[in-house]
């Protein structure tokens, strides 16, 4: 029992800690509206300085504007700050993106496809899909002859069915 337990948990091990990707430049973890992310996310900290001063400087920008008369009247940020929001955040966006081929996350994933010494994700999952099927076919035949429906019974000395 002992033995099944620590198989068990240095196989979750073995697959948890292979198949390590980075987050760098990963789409996944790109915030959705960089004015709603904290100055001290990683995502704002892993991005080049001159991009972390612009997105300061257009955070500023909009504290000031909504001081201002046409944003307490209509509610909504003038059409040129706005259009300041659109191109700031799609370069803060490409910005991040670019991450993945950065030194930093290189070293962090120096093979990203591979899960193991030698097989891609898709290789290992067809492979344990071919062993799975291979598995509960012969799961089947073992059935059949447990409960003696793989051959006619020898117990009569007398042939029942003829080959």
């Amino acid at each position: 029992m002992k033995f099944l337990g620590m198989s068990l948990l240095m196989l979750t091990i073995l697959l948890s800690g292979c198949n390590k990707t980075s987050r760098l430049g990963n789409p996944d973890y790109m915030p959705s509206n960089w004015l709603t992310v904290r100055y001290n996310a990683w995502q704002v900290r892993k991005l080049p300085e001159v991009y972390q001063n612009e997105l300061s400087a257009l955070k500023i920008k909009l504290a000031n504007e909504r001081q201002g008369q046409y944003y307490n009247f209509y509610g909504a940020y003038t059409p040129v700050i706005q259009d300041e929001i659109k191109t700031t955040s799609g370069r803060l966006n490409q910005a991040y993106l670019d991450l993945a081929y950065s030194s930093n996350a290189i070293l962090a994933s120096l093979t990203p496809n591979l899960s193991g010494l030698s097989e891609t994700e898709a290789e290992r999952a067809a492979g344990i899909a071919v062993t799975n099927n291979a598995n509960h076919r012969m799961i089947h035949d073992d059935v059949n002859r447990i409960i003696l429906l793989d051959k006619p019974s020898m117990l009569s000395p007398y042939p029942v069915v003829n080959d």
